[in-house]
C-alpha cells in the first residue's frame, strides 16, 4: 500500500497501468486489494501471456525472464525492496550504459517518519511531505538511469 501512496503522491493517478515484476506477495490478497484500488490498471507475467505458457513452466524462469525484460523496457522501473535483490540491482545497472529510462528509487529512511506520522492520524500534508522527501535527493527522486 506505501507503494500505491508514494505514486500517487508523486503524481501518478488510477489510469497508470503498473506492472508487479514479483511471485506471490507476503500477504497476498490482503496487501493488493488496496493496491489495486488505487492503480487497477494492474499488471504481473501471469496477467500478460494468454497461452498459459508462463503456468506450465514448473521452474518459474520464463516469468522471472518476462519480469525482467518488462521492467528493463518499462518507461520507470522502481525497485520496492532494498534488500540484496540481483534483480533490481541489475535492472538498475543494465540500462545504464544506454542512457535511457527512468528510475525511481524511494529514499526509506526519509519516508520512513512520514508513514509513521500517518499510522497515527496524522495526515495533513502526506502527500506533499512525500513529494519533497521523494524529490530532495537523486535517491529518491526520479533519474535517468
Amino acid at each position: 500500500m506505501q507503494v500505491g501512496l508514494i505514486l500517487r503522491a508523486m503524481g501518478f493517478n488510477n489510469s497508470t497501468r503498473i506492472y508487479l515484476a514479483a511471485g506471490d506477495l507476503f500477504g497476498g490478497e490482503r496487501f493488493m486489494k488496496p493496491f489495486r484500488a488505487l492503480f487497477p490498471h494492474l499488471e504481473n507475467h501471469s496477467s500478460v501471456d494468454p497461452a498459459d505458457e508462463l503456468a506450465e513452466n514448473t521452474q518459474g524462469l520464463l516469468g522471472s525472464a518476462v519480469d525482467y525484460m518488462v521492467c528493463l523496457l518499462s518507461d520507470i522501473f522502481m525497485p520496492t525492496y532494498d534488500g540484496p535483490s540481483n534483480f533490481a540491482n541489475n535492472l538498475l545497472g543494465h540500462p545504464l550504459y544506454y542512457g535511457f529510462r527512468t528510475t525511481i528509487r524511494p529514499d526509506r529512511k526519509a519516508l520512513a517518519p512520514i508513514f509513521i506520522d500517518r499510522e497515527k492520524g496524522r495526515t495533513a500534508g502526506f502527500e506533499e511531505t512525500v513529494r519533497q522527501a521523494m524529490f530532495k535527493t537523486n535517491l529518491g527522486g526520479p533519474h535517468k538511469r
